[in-house]
């Protein structure tokens, strides 16, 4: 069982930026809703989440990369 876990981790890392990204842009979609819409700490953590999954993916590709 514990292979098969991280079998797919394996498959699932080099996504890992990606699905960030879009757990922000989620985020700051949900803010258009009006009872939403006057809390900027969702404002705040859709940023958040989005510059960290540009930087998660960035390291990725790097660390994945051979240059």
């Amino acid at each position: 069982m514990k292979e098969t876990m991280t079998s797919k981790l394996q498959t699932i890392r080099p996504f890992a930026g990606l699905v960030i990204i879009v757990a922000g842009v989620l985020i700051l979609v949900a803010t258009r809703i009006p009872s939403l819409a006057s809390s900027n700490g969702l404002l705040l953590t859709g940023l958040l989440l989005i510059v960290a999954g540009i930087v998660v993916h960035i390291l990725l590709l790097k660390k994945d990369s051979k240059y």
